[in-house]
């Protein structure tokens, strides 16, 4: 995922989000059951789920069972589900810039939610998918790992597998 695309689909009113990277797999199956488990947990801020590895825990959350999301701190954004909702809490306290190109038209307000930024407290370096779990957690917002996600990673190998098989 990127501000630009995402700019151009707030502005199109999509509803919510899955930010999938060409180079990634996913079951479709663990992705409509996340869909379900936030819907029927009635989770307003179940806005983000992340399957495997690429993900910073909160010292007091952790996986209780394969079946059940648990709260992290960062999640990897090659799989991701957002509610537009995330977005529109963000919007006021995210900067813009204007750009323009081939695919967008010159002078477009661009929403930086994916930017690289160094945490000034730990002096982290917080990637673009992580800054934006940072940003949404500074305003209250919650982050959520799905573990019975099962992705994967298409690079030199493919590397897949689901979270809650490493723990």
């Amino acid at each position: 995922m990127d501000s630009n695309s995402t700019s151009q689909l707030i502005e199109q009113n999509i509803v919510d989000l899955l930010g999938l990277q060409d180079d990634y797999e996913l079951s479709w199956d663990d992705y409509f059951r996340a869909l379900r488990e936030a819907a029927v947990a009635g989770k307003q801020n179940l806005s983000d789920h992340t399957g495997v590895y690429n993900i910073n825990h909160l010292p007091e959350h952790s996986m209780v069972d394969e079946d059940t999301p648990f709260e992290i701190e960062h999640g990897g954004g090659a799989f991701m589900l957002i509610k537009r909702e995330v977005f529109e809490q963000l919007i006021p306290h995210t900067p813009t810039y204007t750009n323009g190109g081939v695919t967008i038209p010159n002078g477009s307000e661009i929403y930086d939610f994916f930017r690289v930024e160094i945490n000034k407290n730990t002096r982290h370096l917080l990637s673009e998918d992580y800054f934006f779990c940072e940003s949404y957690r500074r305003i209250g917002g919650k982050v959520w790992c799905a573990p019975w996600c099962e992705t994967g990673h298409f690079g030199s190998y493919l590397f897949n597998g689901k979270y809650s098989s490493t723990h």
